[in-house]
């Protein structure tokens, strides 16, 4: 959920390099969320921000290294959900 935060900044770069993870679907989805407060790159203590400001969405980040995921972040938001 973290890369609906992201793909507001970096739909124009990213997807000259990844056009694969861009759809028109995310683009939308970003359009129509509040990112008053936001900087970018999103630092994790801005995703408490995020959910302020968006209060249908609920964040969870997932780190990777040495092929394993492991979290990063759990959002307390748990009543939330978000299609």
């Amino acid at each position: 959920m973290l890369q609906v935060v992201c793909r507001k900044r970096v739909a124009s770069s990213y997807s000259t390099t990844h056009p694969e993870g861009i759809t028109k679907d995310l683009t939308e989805r970003a359009k129509s969320r509040n990112f008053a407060g936001i900087e970018f790159p999103v630092s994790l203590k801005d995703i408490n921000k995020f959910e302020k400001n968006n209060p249908e969405i609920a964040v969870n980040v997932l780190g990777y290294e040495n092929q394993m995921v492991f979290p990063l972040r759990i959002s307390e938001m748990t009543e939330r959900t978000q299609s």
